[in-house]
C-alpha cells in the first residue's frame, strides 16, 4: 500500500500573506502537512478555519516563522494567532529575515472559537 494521498496537494481556501508588519491570521488548526517554500523545499503548512468559518492556507517557509512554530509545536485542534512584526537586520548580501510572533491556545477549540480574538490583546 502506499504512503500517497491525494488530501496532501489539496489546496483549501486563501493563501496567508504577511506584507507589513502588523499583518496577521488567526484560526484553529484543521490540518498540518508538509508543503514547499519558494525554492521547493519542504516547509510546514498550517490549514487554518478562521472566526467566519472560512479557510486560510499558512506556508511556514520563512526561516522565523519556521522556527517559531517549531518552537510551540501546535496542533491540530489548536487556535494560533501568528503575527508578521518586523524584519531583523540584513547581513551582507542576504535579504533580511521576517520575524514573527506565534501565540498558541492548545485546543480543542472547535466549540470555543472566542477563546482567541483576531484583536491585539495579549494571548
Amino acid at each position: 500500500m502506499s504512503d500517497f494521498s491525494w488530501d496532501n496537494f489539496k489546496q483549501t481556501g486563501d493563501w496567508a500573506r504577511f506584507d507589513n508588519p502588523g499583518d496577521k491570521v488567526v484560526g484553529v488548526i484543521k490540518a498540518l502537512r508538509t508543503g514547499r517554500d519558494f525554492n521547493g523545499n519542504p516547509c510546514p503548512e498550517l490549514i487554518l478555519e478562521q472566526d467566519d468559518g472560512s479557510e486560510i492556507t499558512v506556508t511556514a517557509g520563512q526561516v522565523m516563522l519556521k522556527a517559531a512554530l517549531a518552537e510551540k509545536a501546535p496542533e491540530v485542534g489548536d487556535k494560533i494567532r501568528i503575527v508578521y512584526t518586523g524584519n531583523s537586520e540584513a547581513r551582507p548580501g542576504k535579504a533580511p529575515a521576517k520575524l514573527f510572533t506565534v501565540d498558541v491556545k492548545k485546543g480543542p477549540f472547535e466549540l470555543q472559537r472566542a477563546a482567541i480574538s483576531n484583536d491585539d490583546a495579549p494571548f
